[in-house]
């Protein structure tokens, strides 16, 4: 009653074993052509890495069970500038020691984010190849890491996180160029860096671990659209 979608051994059933790294596959299974019909008590996973050290990863996204067609997809964020003052801004990971989030502007088109906080809000958005994000970046205190990006949990990642300034090294380097003082615009084309698919949230870094943090990031007009749209 398992389908086997990777790994090295061969175990459950085999139809749907193609999945090939890096990157995201979304798969669509036919459950009832596979299995008896009746009710079932649990969805179960998979992820078998016997060994002293198990490094193996598996990561379900979008998990849905329906009859017939698939449901329509959620509908796209709105378009324009974020409006801060509309959305739940939570911590990001377990960073997040003593951030504070303060919203401004006319619209709520300004997140300034200051101490030592890494914070996110929700933001379900399908990335695809033509995906862009463009904010305005301003910082008056570098601190260890400024950044932006998108996740699908609460564990913070490198892999999908853009570094704009700091004086530490972490997540991906292409767009870490900010010079104060003054305001930087950013047009980021996020198809080219991360895997197509649906991200859960919009994530800001801002890391300044010390007993005093006086790092600032502020954040205005940020948009996520697709190129020509």
């Amino acid at each position: 009653t398992n389908f086997q979608l990777f790994g090295t051994q061969t175990w459950g059933i085999q139809t749907f074993r193609n999945y090939s790294p890096p990157g995201t596959t979304n798969y669509i299974i036919p459950v009832g052509a596979h299995l008896p019909t009746g009710t079932y008590q649990y969805l179960t996973f998979v992820h078998d890495h016997d060994t002293n050290n198990p490094t193996a990863e598996s990561i379900f996204s979008n998990v849905q069970v329906y009859e017939g067609s698939p449901p329509p997809p959620p509908p796209p964020p709105p378009s324009g500038a974020i409006d801060f003052n509309t959305v739940t801004i939570s911590s990001y990971g377990n960073q997040d020691v003593s951030g504070v989030a303060e919203v401004s502007g006319a619209s709520g088109e300004t997140l300034r984010i200051t101490g030592n906080g890494w914070k996110k809000i929700d933001f379900p958005y399908t990335i695809t190849a033509d995906t862009i994000l463009e904010f305005d970046f301003t910082s008056n205190n570098q601190g260890e890491i400024h950044g932006i990006g998108f996740d699908n949990d609460n564990t913070i990642s490198q892999n999908t996180n853009f570094q704009l300034f700091g004086t530490q090294t972490w997540g991906i380097q292409t767009f870490r160029n900010y010079s104060p003082p003054g305001t930087t615009n950013y047009i980021i084309p996020v198809g080219a860096h991360l895997p197509a698919g649906t991200y859960q949230y919009l994530t800001f870094v801002h890391d300044h671990d010390t007993s005093t943090p006086t790092a600032e990031s502020v954040f205005t007009n940020v948009q996520v659209y697709e190129q020509g749209s």
